[in-house]
């Protein structure tokens, strides 16, 4: 049984309907927002949530502000821009986020 949530919050209500039903084996949770709930499952051992995208809001301000400079030198921007995401799992979340 496959969750795709779309924030965490979501992803810990299916997690808990799959602890509290004894399912914890028979699903798999993917999650967005790379919060707390995402956070604190990907670091239980023998847990079946597979993690979190992270939208890393705080690097927004920079993104936007390199383009308002390139705009007003003259810079022509692509009509389209895409934030960097990142996918936070078992592997690589002490380097997202050292707390945990």
């Amino acid at each position: 049984i496959l969750f795709g949530c779309v924030n965490d919050q979501a992803g810990q209500g299916f997690w808990s309907a799959a602890e509290t039903s004894g399912r914890t084996k028979d699903v798999l949770v993917v999650s967005q927002g790379a919060d707390d709930p995402a956070l604190a499952n990907l670091k239980k051992p023998a847990n079946n949530w597979l993690g979190s995208t992270a939208y890393l809001p705080e690097h927004y301000g920079d993104y936007i502000l390199k383009m308002i400079v390139g705009l007003k030198n003259g810079v022509k921007i692509p009509q389209m821009n895409y934030m960097k995401t990142q996918f936070i799992d078992k592997s690589n979340i002490a380097a997202y986020n050292p707390k945990y």
